[in-house]
């Protein structure tokens, strides 16, 4: 907007639209420079395999807020499973743990059946 003299007058700035547009352009940067970064990794492929399958199911009922969150659960979800699949595990290992529901002493004898009377 222009006065009558030429110099131009400045419009209302608020702190809240500030922060909002600052947040906005904070996650813009963010998002382009990490989906063009990790594009080559194998968890992000998985990522994009798993993301693209929930839409092809679900993609028309959700919303674009949702389909963030669950673009981070995957994200977590897959940093999880990176720790399991580091841990080399063979067939022939045994359990870390067996389930033992009375302990050796107090474990019930199995009920015998009783002898047929003639």
């Amino acid at each position: 907007m222009s006065e009558s003299n030429g110099s131009t007058r400045r419009a209302k700035f608020s702190r809240r639209s500030f922060g909002k547009q600052a947040v906005a352009a904070a996650v813009t940067a963010g998002a382009s420079r990490s989906a063009g970064a990790a594009e080559t990794t194998p968890e992000t492929q998985e990522i994009d395999a798993r993301m693209a399958n929930i839409l092809r199911l679900y993609g028309d009922r959700l919303s674009d807020d949702q389909r963030k969150l669950l673009r981070r659960v995957l994200t977590e979800n897959e940093r999880m499973l990176a720790r399991v699949r580091t841990f080399s595990l063979e067939n022939a290992d045994p359990p870390a743990s067996v389930l033992k529901l009375f302990p050796a002493a107090e474990r019930p004898q199995p009920a015998r059946p009783a002898a047929r009377r003639k």
